[in-house]
């Protein structure tokens, strides 16, 4: 039996290795190995004919990948990276993201790997294999047991809400401590979510993302619908929830009660200093389909993480488990949102929750206008009008030619020559 084995013992770059068959450990047969040690063939047979393609490359894209049975994975942060995410999985799972800010200048990319791809398509997500995820796709399934790839570009920071999680979802479910900002849940499936270890007290809403659906709670004969799309459990809830879900799947938020939390509203051309940890900024209809900004100034010590969603005070979204996750370069950091213009339930609001990590917080509320877009239809207009002049002033030239042609070589007369030309194919200038 051979065994291989790569060692890449430099930090600052990648390797790439793509194996004709399935002979990594543990491991997808293609990946990126920055300080890391794969081993090839181990506990499997070697076949005859096999393949190692091993390519150096210094990249600043951040690499994951993994062969794995289930995965879950599910938080909301600020994005600023380029990540790449190699999936090989046993089960089929949905792939969910929302782009808070939805900069058009962030992408997602994802594909399925075959032979043909090569690095820098894969580097590149070309579009010849990769498709561009939108927020308004919803749900996609990453099949089972075939590479996905996932290229999640942000040349802008975002906020985003982010979900991998296996189609087939346990229909129990233990909701423990600050863990679960989201849920997925099958349509016509009953599910138990057991509260015994919970330690935050939190309202369920249905995302908007799936306004087709229906939530029965079973316990509490509530329905969870677009009429109606949060509820809130009881202070200090410790126990168990029945949930039926009807009508099409369903994506459960979870929203987690901020105590000692300065409250806010958005009104423009106003500003705050604030030194208190939590910040909440309130932001009324009147201001959506509009593009806000908050300006934000910090001292010596400027920090902070932000949440943004439609939610219900004090409740909010959070993920104070991963920390730190941004630092501005300098001490401001201008945040734009335009937020949708949607029906809003009783007591909802568009709401951002802000983190103090340092030593205060200054912030300035104002509203700019909205730029007006530039419509693809209008360039091909142009390039109509364009096509259709040139193609004139050729159907002319050619006229003219055809014309000089007859005079010089058949001596006809004019009228002649008019009847030769009613004969000839018109030249379409729709175009």
């Amino acid at each position: 039996m051979v065994f291989l084995t790569f060692v890449n013992e430099e930090s600052d770059n990648y390797y790439f290795y793509n194996c004709s068959e399935d002979i990594v450990y543990k491991q997808i047969k293609i990946g990126f190995v920055q300080k890391d040690t794969h081993l090839f063939n181990e506990e499997k047979n070697l076949p005859k004919n096999f393949e190692i393609r091993i390519t150096k490359l210094i990249s600043g894209i951040t690499f994951s990948q993994e062969k794995v049975n289930n995965k879950e994975e599910d938080f909301i942060e600020l994005f600023n990276i380029k990540k790449l995410k190699l999936l090989q999985l046993s089960e089929d799972h949905v792939f969910y993201v929302n782009n808070i800010f939805n900069y058009k200048e962030n992408k997602i990319k994802y594909a399925i790997f075959n032979n043909e791809i090569k690095l820098n398509d894969i580097l590149e997500g070309d579009g010849k294999y990769f498709k561009t995820y939108k927020n308004e796709d919803g749900f996609i399934t990453l099949p089972k047991n075939e590479i996905n790839i996932i290229l999640m570009d942000y040349s802008k920071k975002d906020q985003i809400h982010y979900l991998i999680s296996p189609k087939n979802t346990k229909e129990n479910i233990d909701i423990k401590g600050s863990d679960t900002n989201f849920l997925y849940l099958q349509k016509n499936k009953i599910y138990e979510l057991d509260f015994k270890d919970n330690t935050k007290n939190r309202m369920i809403k249905l995302s908007r993302k799936t306004l087709n659906s229906t939530i029965i709670i079973k316990e509490e004969n509530v329905t969870l619908d677009s009429n109606n799309l949060y509820y809130e459990l009881k202070v200090g809830f410790k126990g168990k929830l029945k949930l039926e879900v009807k009508n099409n799947d369903a994506l459960i938020e979870f929203l987690f009660q901020t105590s000692r939390v300065y409250t806010i509203n958005f009104e423009k051309s106003s500003s705050y200093n604030i030194t208190t940890l939590l910040t909440m900024v309130t932001i009324s209809k009147e201001y959506f389909s509009k593009i806000l900004e908050i300006k934000i100034q910090g001292g010596k010590n400027f920090n902070f993480n932000s949440y943004f969603g439609h939610c219900i005070p004090p409740y909010s979204y959070y993920n104070f488990k991963d920390l730190n996750q941004f630092k501005p370069q300098s001490n401001e950091e201008n945040i734009y949102i335009t937020i949708p213009d949607v029906k809003l339930m009783e007591g909802e609001y568009y709401c951002a929750l802000f983190h103090n990590l340092g030593d205060y917080l200054s912030m300035s509320f104002s509203e700019k206008e909205n730029e007006p877009e530039k419509k693809e239809g209008n360039k091909l207009e142009i390039w109509k009008i364009a096509l259709i002049v040139v193609g004139s002033i050729l159907a002319v030239i050619i006229i003219i030619i055809i014309i000089h042609w007859f005079r010089k070589n058949k001596k006809l007369s004019n009228s002649q020559i008019e009847e030769k030309m009613e004969n000839l194919t018109g030249i379409d200038g729709n175009i």
